[in-house]
């Protein structure tokens, strides 16, 4: 063979050489740094269900969703039950909702689309503009336990809705609880910033995809969102498992630094996370349970304490 030859062929040996070298760092790239990620998250597993509702040495707080309205625990230590929408008809001129315990009185002005607010105990609460048939951006906010909502007269104005906007609940223990708004469009984030009920006064049609509403916690104290739910605005229930492009899970909490998704498929079925946060569903009613963190110890009485002589 010819000199020239052997050096073509060496030549050639050693381009192959390196190519090979080069898919193999190639394919150990892909595998080691380029493969594709687990989901963010994941079904939670038998490991977070449990068949009895455990005993906490802490306190606990609890907030309760129901078909129509919500309870939860204050940080003013008081208990508050909520609407996630009010609705009255305007009878000559005049709407009455109940909130809290008392009577609200929304009056229209004959002249224009202005109304006024009275309490039942006749205190001026305000006067208000609006547009007929349109969902304000202002916000108003009343009750023993102020809360803001946005509101809504009807085109004929015979008709008269506060919505729940979005805003946090301050709970007991530090805790926190959002109302994040309502996504009307599956596009996966709330982009109302206020409950907003699947009804054929706000165009829903029969069949349609209803909206979905989103609440979080913050379970830990430490101001950041941990569990999330999502609420149908149409039953206000969980959603139903697959209804949804972009919410896979009616529930999502945390486990031992996961994500996990919990769909309540069965009348009691309950979910307790590595922090001891206690998610569970019952006929008609979702509740969280959430116990209270690094609480100190309550001090001793002077009943409670004895002198170590006096019990030797």
């Amino acid at each position: 063979m010819k000199r020239g030859s052997v050096e073509r062929h060496k030549s050639n040996a050693g381009k192959y050489i390196v190519a090979v070298l080069i898919l193999a760092i190639a394919a150990f790239l892909v595998y080691n740094f380029f493969k594709p990620g687990e989901p963010e998250i994941v079904p939670s597993d038998e490991t977070t269900t449990i068949s009895d509702e455990p005993s906490w040495d802490h306190p606990v707080s609890t907030s309760y969703f129901y078909i129509g309205d919500f309870f939860f625990g204050g940080s003013d230590d008081e208990v508050h039950n909520l609407s996630y929408f009010y609705f009255s008809d305007f009878n000559e001129g005049a709407a009455v909702v109940g909130v809290d315990t008392n009577d609200f009185y929304f009056v229209l002005d004959p002249d224009s689309d202005r109304f006024g607010v009275v309490s039942d105990w006749e205190a001026d609460l305000g006067i208000y503009s609006f547009t007929p048939g349109k969902i304000s951006t202002e916000t108003i906010s009343f009750g023993q336990y102020p809360v803001r909502y946005n509101y809504y007269v009807s085109s004929d104005r015979e008709r008269l809705f506060l919505f729940l906007s979005a805003q946090d609940f301050p709970m007991q223990f530090s805790k926190t609880m959002w109302f994040k708004g309502t996504d009307s469009t599956d596009s996966g984030s709330p982009g109302l910033p206020y409950f907003l009920p699947s009804l054929d006064e706000f165009g829903y049609v029969k069949g349609q995809k209803p909206g979905t509403a989103i609440f979080s916690f913050d379970e830990d104290e430490d101001g950041k969102e941990d569990i999330f739910y999502y609420m149908d605005t149409l039953y206000w229930a969980p959603i139903e498992p697959g209804s949804r492009d972009s919410y896979q899970w009616q529930v999502v909490f945390p486990h031992n630094g996961r994500k996990l998704g919990f769909n309540l498929l069965e009348g009691n079925e309950m979910k307790i996370d590595s922090y001891g946060s206690l998610m569970r569903r019952g006929l008609n009613v979702f509740y969280v349970t959430m116990p209270a963190k690094n609480l100190p110890l309550p001090s001793p009485t002077e009943e409670d304490w004895i002198p170590e002589e006096e019990t030797a």
